[in-house]
Parts: structure tokens; sequence; C-alpha cells
């Protein structure tokens, strides 16, 4: 699995915060517009992987396999979509990571419907509703109700019917939200408590989410253990579906800020490395007979 994380907080934040003084990234106001195809390259992105839509049901981009050369195309739009191979659907626990009003919270948080459809959304410019029989797989148990729930981050639902087509939707690999995220880590890490609630009360302020600051009943901000509670919440919210979790799980596991291990099936060591392929170990002698722990 490479090296593990080394937390290098202190350089981390010189790095940030660089980004942050620069002033060219903003947070956008509508938290929805960092996935969609018609609002690509804005204000909050700072890296991104170009993608284009095909046209039709091919991948790549080399002359001769029908797709006229055209941009590199993404399996995401298939994968995560509800309506197609729903390949990828959102955890329970991550569905109730939300703060949400069933739970007791003061408002639910925009961002899950941003992030998941359940069935009774609109789609299709809200022109058809999202039903069970529309969606693949299997069904989940949602504050008492039989539901599917599917990703609409990075998928084509929101204008269309058809989930089979390869997407055009660009691949923010960092926004300046996730510098924000990243920020606060670190001012967590150096003490600076109230700098790093202004941070990820920043992502609460946007427009389109508002929700309350912290600290909130849910989490209060007045002890690292409390602030990094409360950070773990605000990255698992604001970047579900983005892939960068299981960076912060490893850098977090492995410095003892875990509270409660999230993953179930987690074994110690054993996933911590991967095994070593028979054949390098047969070709190696210097590896020796003895695999890596749980192998």
């Amino acid at each position: 699995m490479g090296l593990p994380p080394k937390a290098d907080y202190t350089n981390a934040l010189v790095e940030f915060q660089k980004v942050i003084d620069s002033k060219l990234y903003s947070l956008v106001d509508n938290y929805a517009d960092n996935f969609l195809e018609e609002t690509e390259y804005n204000k909050e992105s700072i890296f991104e992987i170009g993608f284009q839509a095909s046209g039709n049901f091919g991948w790549g981009n080399n002359a001769g396999d029908g797709l006229n050369s055209v941009g590199e195309t993404t399996m995401r739009n298939q994968d995560f979509n509800g309506i197609s191979w729903r390949n990828y659907i959102p955890s329970d626990k991550m569905l109730m990571e939300y703060e949400n009003t069933k739970a007791g919270d003061t408002k639910t948080d925009p961002r899950l419907h941003d992030a998941v459809y359940f069935s009774g959304d609109t789609y299709n410019n809200g022109t058809q509703v999202l039903k069970d029989a529309d969606q693949r797989g299997d069904a989940t148990i949602y504050y008492g109700d039989t539901i599917k729930a599917s990703w609409k981050k990075y998928t084509r639902t929101y204008k269309t019917n058809s989930g089979y087509d390869p997407g055009g939707i660009n691949y923010r690999m960092l926004r300046y939200g996730n510098i924000l995220l990243m920020a606060a880590e670190c001012e967590i890490e150096a003490g600076h408590l109230d700098v790093a609630m202004g941070y990820l009360n920043q992502l609460r302020n946007r427009k389109s989410v508002s929700m309350p600051n912290y600290p909130t009943t849910k989490f209060p901000f007045g002890s690292p253990t409390e602030a990094y509670a409360a950070l773990m919440h605000e990255k698992h919210v604001e970047t579900a579906a983005e892939e960068v979790r299981n960076f912060d799980l490893l850098r977090w596991r492995k410095a003892g800020k875990l509270t409660k291990e999230p993953l179930s099936y987690y074994q110690a060591p054993k996933f911590d490395l991967l095994p070593i392929p028979q054949a390098e170990m047969a070709n190696n002698p210097k590896i020796g007979t003895q695999n890596n722990p749980g192998y």
C-alpha cells in the first residue's frame, strides 16, 4: 500500500496557507456546481481531470475505435449511476453521517441531496420521478423506511434518463474546499482551534449549504479531540464519493486519531500491507519465505 502517510502538518500548513492567501480560489455558492458538467473549471477548482462525452456508448480516445478521436470519457457516470450499473452506492454509515432533522438536528444538511438520489427525487431536468424500480441493486433501511439510494455526484442523471452513456463530467482532483479541510486539520494539530473552526465554518456557510456554525450541540469544539470529531464529520459529508477518504483513514489510524474503527472488516496488522506476490518471493531469496502479516 506504499509508504505510510507522514502527516507533516507543519510544512503542509505552509503550503495550504499559500493557496488561501493567494485569493486565487474561493468556494462556489452552489455546492453541486463542483460535480456538474456545465460548471467545470469554476473558481473552486484547483486541479481537475478533463473528460469529454463521446455521444455514444464507447470509451477511449484513439482513432479507429468508433469515437472519432474525441476527448477521453469516464466510466464514473455508469459506475455511480442509480439507473445504470450502480456499482457503487452510499453506505448506510455515509447516509447517517449527514445531519438530519429526523435525528434531532437543527437542519438537514443540503449536501445530502446534492450528493445522493433517493427514491422520490426528480431527475432528467426535473421531468421524471426516481422510483425504486428505476434503480438497480439492493435497498436499505433509512430512518425506518425501505428505500434505494444512489450517488448523484458525478452522474448525468440530473439532465438525462439514460445512465449507460460514458460521462464527460470532469473529475475535480483538488478543490478549494479540500484545502480548507486540510488546513483545518493542520491548525488543530498546531493548537489553533479557533482558526480551524473558522475554516470548517466557511464550508458550512456556503450559500447553498448554510448549516449552523460550529460549535454545535452534537459537535462541540472545546478540545483537540472534539475538534477532530467535527473535522472528521465535516470532511466525510463535504467530500463524500470524492475518493479521498482512504488517505484520511490511513493517516488518522496511524496517528491514533480514530476513536472507533470506521471499517467493520478492517484487520490489523493484515490490512496495513498488501501481500507480497508468491512469484516475487520465489524469485528473490532475500525476501525470505515469510509473507506480510496475515497472509
